[in-house]
């Protein structure tokens, strides 16, 4: 019982749009939208009590294993009815365009009855419904493409379970018999705010999320695929009984599924310079004075004396023909006069108009020169060849096993590039819990929430419990919002 009021106060929490001042701390960082303890309790439990004895419903729900165990009916027609997902939306169905890479011929969504034949209370909204019709019999190798990820879109939409029953429709011909006889009304109440959708008419965005995934490069789309699973799971472990015990798991996989949405960490170039290999007494400064101070005429944008001054210079493709003017004296080595030969049929174009394997060609070839030209000056190229290798993505180079930039830093760019106003706060706190939870999970198995001592909603103080909900409120808040900004910026003409 004290676990059932904790969970109640929990759900409270999140969905009071009039938090007191003690609230306020968690909603200070992203509050949530608008929805009221009466939109998910009331409707789910109350008003259903009757319509679960009289309909058997809760047989149906506590047979779940065997739903599952029939995930479809093995037809090219599937009828798949929401048990807990309910339909409040300004239109009775809409049209979902295919989705990429499916075999979908027609998705339709629907206001609908949990059987045909079941009387519905005046008022009372129906259940989300989904036809699909598709150019292969469903089965376990294209299930995920043609079903799981319309689902999931709709889960992300509406903020409500996507548990399903298949309904037999081997008697029917076409969509709209099947619509006339599981079709409910009314479809449509403003008053009533069900889970926490982003707006009140969630299904015309999974209409939308149709259209915008077809508008993805191919990086993306898979990016935005993998993360819109991670979070599905994480949502679905929090609806598992005692779901304090995993606390430590599902924000892992919520933060997890945000770096699934960033960048990945770029390795070091090979042939670009960096702060840390200037080790006195080596210095920027003093490189970058003995080159300027030899007048070869070179105009760079960067700044003189700086790292990116450097870095500039390594792209001038015909460096080594206006070193080689100046200095005719110099004898340099092999490697130099192998890149010489190499880069003879395109050291007179542009640094922009050479593909990467040139533009890296180049840039080895200038570092060289450097080192040849300014040996006490210039740190050696810390990279050996019996060393592991990453790979620069950019110009195709072998690279030391070490990374310009971190996974938090692409988190953090990830949430700047997407979002607005000041971010600071929420940065801090998914590179803190980045860190402190997952990162510790996954490589110690520590856990976060006291879930070997009975669970944060019993052995730990009150205000490290209060933290606790707070974070996962506004990290799955966060990576929610964070799936939807990214399927609508990153479309392509």
């Amino acid at each position: 019982m004290k676990a059932t009021l904790i969970s109640l106060a929990i759900i409270y929490l999140y969905y009071n749009p009039n938090p007191n001042e003690s609230e306020r701390v968690t909603r200070a960082v992203y509050p949530p939208p608008k929805c009221r303890l009466q939109g998910i309790c009331a409707t789910i439990f109350a008003k259903n009590v009757k319509i679960l004895n009289k309909h058997k419903l809760l047989k149906r729900w506590c047979n779940m294993e065997n739903t599952f165990r029939n995930k479809f009916l093995s037809q090219k027609r599937n009828l798949f009815i929401l048990l807990t997902n309910i339909y409040n939306n300004e239109k009775a169905l809409y049209e979902i365009i295919p989705l990429r890479n499916s075999n979908i011929k027609r998705a339709v969504i629907f206001s609908g009855k949990l059987t045909k034949n079941m009387a519905y209370p005046p008022n009372m909204l129906g259940r989300t419904c989904v036809y699909l019709e598709t150019d292969e019999v469903l089965n376990k190798n294209n299930y995920y493409k043609n079903v799981q990820r319309l689902l999931n879109l709709i889960w992300l939409a509406t903020d409500l379970p996507i548990d399903y029953e298949a309904e037999e429709i081997g008697g029917y011909v076409d969509f709209e018999s099947i619509y006339n006889d599981y079709k409910h009304e009314p479809f449509y109440n403003p008053n009533i705010i069900q889970g926490c959708p982003i707006t009140q008419n969630p299904i015309a965005r999974v209409a939308s999320y149709s259209f915008l995934i077809n508008k993805h490069n191919d990086e993306d789309f898979v990016k935005f695929d993998n993360a819109l699973t991670t979070y599905i799971w994480a949502q679905e472990l929090t609806r598992l009984p005692d779901f304090h015990l995993k606390y430590t798991l599902f924000m892992t996989l919520y933060l997890s599924s945000v770096d699934q949405l960033s960048g990945n960490s770029q390795p070091r170039c090979v042939s670009n310079f960096i702060t840390n290999e200037f080790i006195l007494p080596l210095t920027i400064e003093k490189l970058c004075k003995l080159i300027y101070n030899d007048n070869y005429n070179i105009s760079l944008n960067a700044t003189i004396n700086t790292l990116d001054w450097l870095n500039e210079l390594l792209e001038i493709p015909n460096f080594y023909d206006i070193l080689y003017a100046k200095k005719t004296n110099m004898d340099f080595s092999k490697n130099i006069a192998d890149l010489v030969s190499t880069t003879k049929d395109y050291r007179n174009k542009s640094f922009s108009n050479l593909n990467s394997g040139e533009q890296n060609n180049i840039k080895r070839l200038n570092r060289l020169l450097l080192k040849e030209t300014y040996p006490q000056e210039t740190p050696n190229n810390p990279i050996k060849e019996s060393v592991p290798h990453l790979i620069c993505e950019k110009c195709g180079a072998k690279t030391g096993n070490t990374h310009s930039t971190s996974r938090t830093y692409e988190i953090e760019k990830l949430i700047r590039d997407l979002m607005t106003g000041n971010l600071d706060e929420i940065i801090k706190k998914v590179k803190n819990r980045y860190s402190e939870l997952r990162s510790r999970f996954l490589h110690a198995g520590f856990l976060s929430a006291g879930e070997k001592e009975g669970g944060f909603l019993f052995s730990i103080s009150s205000e490290k419990e209060k933290e606790l909900i707070e974070d996962m409120i506004n990290i799955a808040w966060l990576n929610r919002k964070l799936l939807e900004l990214f399927l609508c910026k990153r479309q392509i003409s």
